[in-house]
């Protein structure tokens, strides 16, 4: 095997360690929960001048991936603003479809820094979510962090990537945080423009008992043109 993935290895996941103790508040205290399975699309058009369209699409199995639950369809305009920072605006659609049916409309502005090293590339997103709810539930804002690192395996003649990340969503109007995602995952190209991503997730909630948690398996995939 080649020597790049002998020397990142044991990094790798003394950072995977690390970050897994240092989760959500909640961490020691949640209950167990059903596991998810997420699918998740993303579609990017370069439009020149360093902007792109995105639109991104997911779904949701809850119940033991045994119910279709919920799906989240997002267009962005992005823009590659330098080499360090990236920006971008949208709109969201969240639609619940179980236990009821529940709809969110949302504008979101985000900005990502970019910090490549040596052997790995660091990455720490910033977005602000303006929620409004289609019913009588009061508007909210929240604030979303997450950081990720990422690095390149040679296996062969092919490359991997495998990452980690942890992200937090803190409710604004309440002071509170309310969710808590750490994911580990390893993305591999399939054809030119196509990258599909495979990913286990701790999810960490706030619910009116505490905090309960849920493992994921999630798939991604990007086509970028």
């Amino acid at each position: 095997m080649a020597k790049p993935f002998r020397n990142n290895r044991w990094l790798f996941f003394l950072l995977w360690a690390g970050i897994f103790l240092a989760a959500s508040p909640g961490r020691l205290s949640a209950e167990d929960g059903d596991w998810q399975s997420w699918n998740d699309f993303q579609y990017s058009q370069t439009l020149g001048y360093g902007l792109d369209m995105v639109v991104r699409y997911e779904q949701r199995f809850e119940q033991d991936i045994s119910e279709y639950a919920y799906y989240e369809l997002e267009p962005m305009v992005y823009w590659r603003y330098s080499p360090r920072w990236d920006i971008a605006v949208s709109y969201e659609r969240d639609e619940r479809l179980e236990p009821e049916n529940k709809v969110n409309d949302l504008a979101a502005a985000t900005a990502v820094l970019k910090v490549p090293l040596k052997d790995w590339y660091l990455t720490n997103q910033f977005r602000t979510e303006w929620m409004v709810p289609e019913s009588e539930e009061e508007w909210r804002t929240i604030y979303r962090n997450r950081t990720g690192v990422a690095t390149t395996w040679k296996v062969g003649s092919k490359e991997i990537v495998p990452y980690l990340s942890e992200e937090f969503f803190y409710n604004i109007q309440d002071g509170i945080f309310t969710e808590n995602r750490l994911q580990a995952g390893i993305g591999v190209p399939i054809v030119p423009h196509w990258m599909a991503s495979i990913y286990f997730m701790r999810l960490d909630e706030r619910t009116a008992e505490g905090w309960e948690w849920h493992p994921v398996v999630g798939i991604e995939v990007l086509a970028r043109f």
